[in-house]
């Protein structure tokens, strides 16, 4: 089984609507096999 990391702003564009139908379904597929999601937290000291 493939393994795929998906960046937040990969799935922010996915929900939102803004992506091309072929990158669409691209994102459809993965999301329908095994993910993970990439975090990035920034702090401000």
């Amino acid at each position: 089984m493939k393994r795929y990391v998906l960046d937040t702003n990969i799935l922010i564009y996915y929900f939102n609507g803004e992506m091309e139908n072929a990158v669409e379904n691209k994102v459809s597929a993965i999301m329908g096999e095994s993910f993970q999601i990439s975090v990035i937290s920034s702090w401000n000291f």
